[in-house]
């Protein structure tokens, strides 16, 4: 699978040799079964091949890898990383990477299943539109983390912990969400969820119509200068 995506022999020599190589060939494959573009399965297998570099040079044993140790790694080794191989793209991105990751060592009965912890309907979702403002509108890491944040608030309150259906998401769904937004924090919100809808209707999943229900939140700019 590996080379179906990666086009430079040197990084797919070094995918496979490392001792987690058929894992990550394993990993793109899974990845695109789940349709991810070539975009975001480059960035998560190379963020495996960086983990299984980091995990050789600690001498860490495959059978005692779970979510402590992907914690371990985004949090404590990539801020400081001076390793010599692709890290393979922002903290948020390797830690989701790292969760298929885990998914495959675990088909491949190399981790106990009980070290997989499983993702939830929302968090599924999630995962796409945050590599998707990423990968496709290309916005700031910083941005994309809001609008997840905000959105994932908003599939909490339409489906709670059952399985997100997008098809089923209303108008009425988004404009009572807005409207339980605290006033000061409506201009944002509205962005964020504006532009989830958007990313609905392209999976097309909705119609332009439920794009134009999400709320307008006036931008008030001061009609003369203040008094000083």
């Amino acid at each position: 699978m590996l080379d179906k995506i990666f086009h430079d022999h040197r990084v797919i020599e070094r995918l496979r040799t490392n001792f987690l190589g058929s894992c990550l060939d394993d990993l793109s494959a899974r990845l695109a079964t789940h349709e991810y573009s070539t975009a975001v399965i480059q960035p998560y297998t190379c963020a495996g091949g960086h983990f299984a570099h980091w995990m050789e040079s600690r001498r860490i044993p495959l059978t005692t890898i779970n979510e402590s140790t992907i914690d371990l790694f985004v949090q404590r080794h990539l801020p400081n990383c001076r390793c010599a191989v692709p890290q393979g793209g922002a903290a948020h991105q390797v830690h989701a990477a790292l969760g298929h990751l885990l998914t495959v060592l675990c088909e491949h009965q190399l981790i106990p299943p009980e070290r997989v912890k499983e993702k939830s309907p929302t968090d599924a979702v999630i995962e796409v539109f945050n590599a998707h403002l990423l990968q496709v509108r290309g916005i700031t890491i910083g941005t994309a983390r809001e609008y997840s944040r905000v959105v994932q608030k908003l599939l909490q309150s339409r489906y709670g912990d059952g399985d997100v259906d997008l098809r089923l998401l209303t108008a009425i769904d988004l404009m009572d969400f807005v409207a339980n937004q605290p006033q000061r924090c409506k201009q944002n919100i509205t962005c964020a969820v504006r532009s989830f809808v958007r990313f609905v209707q392209l999976q097309g999943f909705c119609n332009a119509q439920l794009v134009s229900a999400v709320p307008r939140v006036p931008f008030r700019k001061l009609s003369q200068l203040p008094n000083i």
